[in-house]
């Protein structure tokens, strides 16, 4: 999915008043692309196209930037990182 119809929809479904962050179930991600910690300096290790991420729903502090997207390795536990919106696809919880 292009990025910016991503940040779109993301941005649509908050100001319909709907909280993303409360969905139930995993939103989980997958990379379309590699992500290498040589490119990315702030990820802790080189994340491979076709791993499995999870949306992270909680607090972000402002510290994501704008074409960043807050993900984590395990549903709802910390740590949670920056990766390219662009590098992802989502699962939303009713798509299978």
């Amino acid at each position: 999915m292009d990025s910016n119809l991503m940040r779109k929809q993301l941005g649509e479904m908050i100001l319909q008043g709907y909280d993303w962050r409360l969905l139930k179930g995993p939103v989980k991600c997958f990379l379309n692309k590699d992500l290498l910690k040589a490119d990315h300096r702030w990820l802790k290790r080189d994340f491979l196209a076709g791993e499995q991420l999870f949306l992270w729903r909680g607090l972000t502090h402002g510290c994501i930037g704008p074409d960043g997207i807050a993900v984590c390795l395990v549903d709802e536990e910390t740590p949670f990182f920056e990766v390219p919106t662009s590098a992802l696809e989502i699962e939303w919880p009713d798509e299978k």
